[in-house]
């Protein structure tokens, strides 16, 4: 089942004194302070004829830090000799943690709350080991009632809805109205903005979906916007929710002003599974399932100047269950100023049980339906720079429009969970095909490019047997160019090097200077 969200307060442990006369003080922060050190063996300057102190432990304090998602905690390695003195060695500790994805931790010690779960955060000092555990919430927050609001302005606060049939915030005006600093939770649409041509900024937040503990219901959506004459959602952190950001047309000016912006949000496990009415899920497969993405543009058409970047989408298998990560349904930019969806980090899309074959969720797709015409069919949409990691059906699919390109990206994915066992909807990596069939006959799918990206991709169906279960690329729909793509060596992909990738995203956040998520 998706996780809980776990509530807790920050209380900073007490550090035992050590078996010596020296005093571990604290400063006006409350952080450790060791005193300047008396002459002892320990600290004698070289020819002194002390005879050399020796590390008895290191010890890490706070010794089980809690921090909430979007805040920060310092930590610091106190080493401990057999003459009773002690050093701050936090910066020539090594800090690391055991979960990234959850929990930063600096070379000086200082962690960050990046989702809910928990990591072990060790380090060394002269061979000496030391770890601890730490954990990361939405923590402690005194909940407001549903909010409605109606003029514009900027507004934080804490919003909570327990009714399914109304949204957390509601906003009913045109007038600028700016969301931030805030939590929202809900059993039902954490934001929604149902006044065509809103003017809406959301950041800075965090939104939390719970079980609506109603029979068929799924959990609600972070931010579903209708027909928006300007949207930017930047720096959120969502869970749970069935949908990140949901946009329905667009009444704005399509101007460099008047746009749309996902930029820098952290979300985790979306959840499309459907409520059984006692705080469980049903089975999440047939019909006991609804449509759960990270973002969908539905008939968003011609805008220009659409940006959607940096943002980090993870689901865990057991815990999520989406379908199309990204789905661009009948939108896309202009010639001169394409939709960009780039520079995101998007990894997992399972099916809820492994041995399901069916399930044909994936990573960014163009969308559309059989009816789709030139005008209407997604369209000057660029896919660029983009990692998506182990999102099982597909990677990257053109599956209608036309004049679309995807490139620079990294497709990778091993088919298998943590234990070894073996997908079994496992496909294709990159693919442009007529998802309908008809999308070609009218003349609505062509122009379309999937160019210098890297791919490796794990098939375990049988027909993928003599290419050594691989099935990197499949390209029969009217190809454009589809050229210069280099495919992964034939030896195994592994869960190491679906690991490897998040690396590569963290190592190109800090290259970049981008700041993903809320802080506190």
């Amino acid at each position: 089942m998706p996780s809980g969200v776990i509530s807790a307060a920050y209380v900073a442990s007490a550090i035992a004194k050590p078996a010596s006369e020296t005093r571990i003080t604290r400063d006006a922060r409350g952080a450790a302070a060791l005193p300047a050190a008396a002459p002892t063996a320990a600290n004698s300057p070289p020819g002194s004829g002390a005879v050399p102190a020796e590390l008895d432990s290191v010890t890490i304090v706070p010794s089980q830090p809690v921090l909430t998602i979007g805040g920060t905690a310092q930590l610091k390695a106190i080493a401990t000799f057999n003459d009773g003195s002690a050093r701050d060695v936090t910066a020539d500790f090594g800090w690391k943690s055991s979960d990234t994805r959850t929990v930063g931790a600096t070379s000086s010690g200082m962690l960050a709350g990046l989702a809910s779960g928990q990591a072990i955060i060790s380090g060394s000092y002269q061979g000496r080991q030391a770890s601890i555990p730490a954990s990361s919430a939405i923590g402690e927050v005194r909940w407001s009632g549903p909010v409605v609001i109606t003029e514009a302005g900027t507004y934080s606060g804490n919003w909570q809805s327990t009714d399914p049939k109304t949204p957390a915030v509601t906003v009913a005006t045109t007038a600028p109205v700016i969301i931030e600093n805030s939590h929202i939770r809900s059993v039902a649409g954490l934001i929604k903005a149902g006044v065509a041509g809103s003017d809406l900024t959301v950041r800075n937040s965090i939104g939390v979906a719970v079980n609506p503990a109603a029979k068929g219901l799924p959990n609600g959506i972070f931010l579903e916007v209708s027909s928006p004459a300007r949207l930017d959602v930047e720096n959120n952190y969502i869970e749970n929710a069935r949908s990140g950001v949901l946009v329905h047309g667009y009444s704005g000016a399509r101007d460099r002003n008047q746009t749309i912006v996902v930029r820098a949000n952290r979300a985790r496990n979306f959840n499309g599974l459907l409520s059984d009415g006692n705080g469980g899920y049903l089975p999440g497969d047939g019909s006991t399932r609804g449509l759960s993405h990270f973002l969908e543009f539905d008939n968003v058409q011609s805008v220009p100047g659409i940006d959607v970047g940096w943002n980090e989408v993870i689901n865990y298998p057991g815990h999520s269950l989406v379908a199309d990560i990204i789905d661009i349904y009948r939108s896309g930019g202009t010639p001169n100023r394409p939709l960009e969806i780039h520079d995101t980090y998007i990894q997992g899309a399972y099916p809820y049980q492994a041995a399901e074959d069916a399930y044909d969720g994936g990573g960014i797709k163009t969308d559309g339906g059989s009816d789709d015409t030139a005008q209407s069919a997604s369209a000057f949409n660029s896919i660029h720079d983009n990692q998506v990691v182990g999102t099982v059906n597909y990677g990257i699919a053109f599956g209608a429009g036309h004049d679309n390109i995807a490139m620079n990206n990294r497709v990778i994915s091993s088919g298998l969970l943590a234990d070894g066992t073996k997908i079994t909807a496992q496909h294709i990596g990159m693919v442009s095909d007529d998802i309908r069939g008809t999308n070609q006959s009218n003349g609505s799918m062509y122009n379309n490019t999937m160019r210098d990206n890297l791919i490796g991709w794990t098939c375990w169906r049988s027909s993928c047997s003599e290419e050594g279960y691989r099935k990197d690329q499949y390209f029969p729909a009217s190809p454009g160019d589809y050229t210069n793509n280099s495919v992964l060596p034939a030896t195994p992909i592994t869960i190491d090097t679906e690991e490897n990738e998040y690396q590569v995203w963290v190592n190109k956040m800090i290259s970049a200077g981008i700041t993903v998520g809320p802080a506190f």
